[in-house]
């Protein structure tokens, strides 16, 4: 399996276990919204691992562009906390 196939799977089981907490705890929208961001930030961050990684090198502008992701991941999950 690929791994970006398995990456799109995770973040949908992510977003309908999200689901069906805001349904049954009744979490704020703001919250929510800041769920969906997350899960945003962190698709966009597997997926530019995932292709950097691809020919097992990494070049500075690649490391550059994860770093800029997995921060974006870290402050959208600050942000929900």
């Amino acid at each position: 399996m690929d791994i970006n196939i398995l990456y799109i799977v995770i973040s949908v089981i992510l977003a309908v276990i999200l689901m069906v907490l805001v349904g049954k705890l009744g979490i704020a929208n703001e919250k929510w919204i800041r769920s969906k961001v997350l899960l945003k930030e962190l698709a966009e961050a597997l997926t530019a691992t995932s292709i950097a990684l691809q020919d097992d090198k990494l070049t500075d502008k690649e490391r550059d562009e994860l770093l800029r992701e997995w921060r974006d991941v870290i402050i959208s999950a600050r942000d929900l906390i």
